[in-house]
């Protein structure tokens, strides 16, 4: 038993005219620049596609063939930008590194792997490199 549904069983579940339409319709879709699919269909809607043989009802069967296309979302999710943190000096470092370092400059970031949240750092002098699972 399969639990996973092919674009191939989907197809088969419109008819062939339905099929190349709403191929027409992602075509289309992708060409004006990715825009949401209920903006598409709101373009749709105002008659500014005219000139192509394409309803929403297009639009929907690509959304139930393919699913949602994955470059509508790609540069739309971005994170908000973070606040510069200050300099600290508290911290207690080996005189031998002190010495030939006089000063580190270091970056950090927060990421996430399957859904675990990462604190990684890197000391842009001497490349050394941290990654820490708070």
């Amino acid at each position: 038993m399969a639990l996973v549904t092919t674009v191939v069983e989907k197809m088969k579940g419109h008819t062939e005219e339905s099929t190349d339409s709403a191929k027409l319709a992602r075509k289309l879709q992708n060409i004006i620049g990715r825009p949401s699919t209920n903006e598409f269909i709101r373009m749709i809607g105002q008659g500014k596609m005219q000139q192509f043989p394409i309803d929403r009802n297009n639009v929907y069967a690509a959304e139930d063939i393919v699913g949602p296309d994955v470059g509508i979302f790609k540069g739309k999710t971005t994170r908000p930008k973070t606040d510069h943190v200050e300099n600290s000096s508290n911290l207690m470092l080996p005189s031998d590194i002190i010495s030939i370092h006089k000063q580190l400059t270091t970056g950090s970031d927060i990421i996430y792997v399957n859904k675990l949240e990462f604190l990684v750092t890197i000391s842009h002098n001497i490349k050394f490199s941290t990654c820490e699972c708070p």
